[in-house]
């Protein structure tokens, strides 16, 4: 933030353009094309960083009118056995709710009750089959919750808090990331890009939830609901029965967390999100190639979902409006490498756009450039530890990982562009042999064709790479001489030719992993896909029961 300001209290604007004490940059059309980008993405940080650090969890009253005798707990699981999975349920039946619901497929019902009976009689263990009773749920707050989680002892006290406000119809927690693999390896790293993950999707949450009750989505692996409100036959119908693209793609059987989250919003409930130690749970993620894969799942569902919002919803904006401009907005263009590039690339071009058509800056001038590139470097690489901050400050031993959490956030450019061309796709990616089927139109068969096209034509592909590649050599040995806009096609090659790159490498990933999967879990695909994540409404199925057997199809 200091060096945030700083750098502002060094410019003064005049009429003529920016001043500085060191050089003129006439205020073109390029340096404002800079600070329009410049500022779209920094005041929302800064913003958001002021607000994620006066950010305060309800307390727990002194009189709580809910105890964890009023929860119900659901939990779907794919497979309800393991060392995890136990732990999980320990950690759950040390908050003590009222009842604890695993709901699994019917092949693992019979290893699930011999699990579960081993940890507590209390436990009641359902199959996918066993559908539509609502009437088993009778504690006035449903938590639905993921088969990997583990909860503090004081848990539900802390989640409970919240809802003495009746307005409050749901409540998200602070999510951690278990590192599983102490030592500095490759397995390591992934584990740690899961954790920063998390952490980044705390600060969203907390930062838009203070701001305008807002967040980007009430995450599934731990979420509290009113009972009522997952009971009600309006939303059951809708969650059954969401489509999106006009009706195009869906049924949907993906994207449970961010339909229930816009629920809340449409039908004026109030969302709260508890960021302390008392409501932390712990989880495990980052597992190479797993990670990649729900990485590309959950962008896709950011491109179904935050367009829903904007356009067919259009409650958030009345509603929520900052996370219109620092959520919905903004996911449109949140693409690292292009904004990163552009930042640097309109602010080159400011510079030459200052000077005569046909002649290079003069040598001061251009050192001048190059050291106003190199604050914007710092800048940028600074502003990408604001969100990671709190993992780092608890284990800085993770500083090690720190230039490849930069090229994965660059990485994950490429990743989210192909989610974006692939967005029908509601495959549970990361999950084997889970597969949501959804209403294919002419449209989306076409879409669908010209991408497994462009992925299985790799001789084609890596063609097209070689004549970006030679081409790209061609002009940049040319851009040394010539003026601006050679400089600039230059850019836009080099942009182009690791767009393909990028491509093609996320898109054979994805292909492949596709196959494989289904070649490795033939035989668990048909229960796997009416199971659908394990039936999770916070995983889609439990909460239909609020319950159990509420399942998108």
């Amino acid at each position: 933030m200091a060096f945030f300001l700083a750098t502002l209290n060094f410019f003064s604007f005049e009429s003529t353009g920016l001043k500085t004490a060191a050089f003129s940059l006439p205020l073109n059309f390029w340096a404002q094309v800079f600070i329009v980008i410049f500022l779209f993405r920094y005041v929302r940080l800064l913003v958001n960083l002021i607000a994620f650090l006066t950010f305060v969890s309800v307390p727990i009253p002194q009189e709580p009118t809910l105890s964890a005798d009023d929860v119900t707990v659901i939990v779907p699981s794919v497979e309800p056995y393991g060392e995890i999975f136990e732990e999980c349920i320990q950690s759950l039946l040390q908050t003590n709710p009222a009842e604890i619901v695993v709901v699994t497929v019917n092949k693992n019902l019979a290893r699930a009750i011999s699990t579960c009976k081993c940890q507590s009689p209390a436990i009641r263990v359902l199959s996918i089959e066993v559908a539509n009773k609502r009437e088993q749920v009778k504690t006035p707050i449903t938590v639905l919750c993921d088969d990997s989680v583990f909860w503090p002892r004081d848990f539900l006290r802390h989640v409970l808090a919240p809802f003495e406000d009746q307005q409050v119809g749901v409540v998200g927690t602070c999510k951690r990331v278990r590192r599983t693999v102490q030592n500095i390896s490759l397995a390591g790293f992934w584990n740690f890009i899961g954790a920063i993950y998390l952490e980044r999707n705390n600060f969203e949450a907390a930062a838009m939830n203070h701001m305008d009750g807002g967040v980007p989505v009430v995450s599934g692996r731990t979420s509290a609901h009113r009972t009522s409100i997952l009971q009600d036959p309006d939303f059951i119908h809708g969650f059954l029965n969401e489509s999106i693209f006009f009706g195009l793609v869906g049924p949907l059987s993906v994207d449970d967390d961010n339909f229930i989250t816009r629920w809340m919003v449409n039908h004026g409930w109030k969302i709260r999100i508890q960021y302390s130690d008392g409501a932390r749970m712990e989880t495990v993620l980052g597992k190479y190639p797993k990670f990649l894969l729900q990485c590309l799942r959950w962008s896709r569902t950011t491109w179904r979902s935050n367009p829903v919002s904007l356009f067919r919803d259009r409650t958030v904006w009345r509603t929520q409006p900052w996370c219109v401009y620092a959520v919905y907005f903004t996911s449109f263009v949140n693409f690292a490498l292009f904004y990163d590039s552009a930042l640097f690339f309109t602010l080159w071009l400011a510079f030459h756009s200052s000077t005569d058509h046909h002649h290079r800056l003069d040598q001061g001038r251009q050192n001048v450039a190059w050291t106003y590139l190199g604050y914007l470097g710092i800048w940028i690489f600074l502003s990408k530890l604001v969100k990671p901050f709190p993992h780092f400050w608890r284990r800085p031993q993770d500083l090690i990982y720190l230039p490849g959490y930069v090229l994965f956030g660059y990485f994950h450019t490429f990743l989210k562009l192909y989610a974006m061309c692939t967005f029908w796709n509601t495959t549970w990616s990361g999950r084997p042999g889970v597969v949501g089927p959804s209403k294919d139109t002419v449209g989306i068969v076409r879409m669908r064709m010209w991408t497994e096209t462009l992925v299985k034509s790799r001789p084609v592909l890596w063609r097209l790479i070689t004549l970006f590649l030679f081409v790209t050599i061609v002009m940049s040995m040319v851009g040394i001489t010539r003026d601006t806009w050679t400089t600039a096609l230059d850019a836009v090659v080099h942009s182009l030719l690791i767009m393909l790159v990028g491509w093609a490498t996320v898109a054979t990933m994805d292909h492949d992993r596709s196959d494989a999967d289904i070649d490795a879990d033939n035989d668990e695909e048909i229960d796997e896909e009416n199971m659908d994540h394990a039936g999770t409404v916070g995983g889609g199925g439990g909460a239909g029961s609020a319950g159990k057997g509420l399942t998108r199809p």
